[in-house]
């Protein structure tokens, strides 16, 4: 029994050492990877403005709309940066649009192919479209991308994916099963799930 406490007690510390998490500033700069981002030590400056444009989704004739983020570079200057995992200036992060990145979305920072993380913890997570994808066929969605800090493993949201998360809390676990309407409120358990 101690031997369990001792690794639940290292395991809840373990988050806790990540920087991104524990200091108070967050470091303006675009991360090439997922780790620069857990560091907080983003390898390049950030000097050129954050922009914004709707992005829409939901098929032919819907009026949704999502925000997505781009650097305003010039697009030379982003290929010769290369693919990058996000952006941070300073207060909101922005990340890709996708666990499925490197074969679907082009993640150079003049694209408009990033989305503002909504949540960062043990679990990062927001929402982006995808349009691309085994999944999405031909007609963008939204999606709550989830992404696990010490990782770095990026999933969708799912009820699949829920289910597995929420093992660790049985009594929400149960509470889930009994929703009705399961897909309109998984972010709302995975809230719940986060709280300590």
């Amino acid at each position: 029994m101690v031997k369990y406490i001792l690794l639940l007690f290292f395991s809840c510390k373990m988050f806790a050492q990540y920087p991104i998490l524990t200091d108070s500033i967050k470091q303006p700069g675009i991360y090439s990877n997922f780790e620069e981002f857990k560091q907080n030590k983003p390898s390049i400056k950030l000097s050129n403005p954050i922009i914004y444009k709707q992005v829409k989704y939901g098929g032919l004739g819907s009026s949704n709309s999502k925000t997505a983020y781009a650097i305003d570079i010039q697009k030379d200057e982003s290929r010769e940066i290369g693919d990058v995992f996000g952006f941070c200036d300073g207060k909101n992060f922005y990340f890709i649009a996708s666990e499925y990145t490197d074969i679907y979305f082009p993640n150079k920072i003049h694209n408009f192919n990033f989305y503002k993380v909504e949540y960062v913890g043990k679990l990062c997570f927001y929402d982006a479209v995808q349009n691309s994808g085994p999944n999405s066929g031909t007609i963008a969605t939204l999606a709550t991308v989830v992404i696990d800090i010490n990782t770095g493993e990026i999933n969708l949201l799912s009820k699949s994916y829920l289910k597995q998360l929420l093992i660790e809390k049985p009594e929400l676990l149960e509470k889930f099963k009994k929703q009705e309407n399961k897909y309109d409120h998984l972010k709302e358990y995975l809230r719940e799930y986060l709280k300590e």
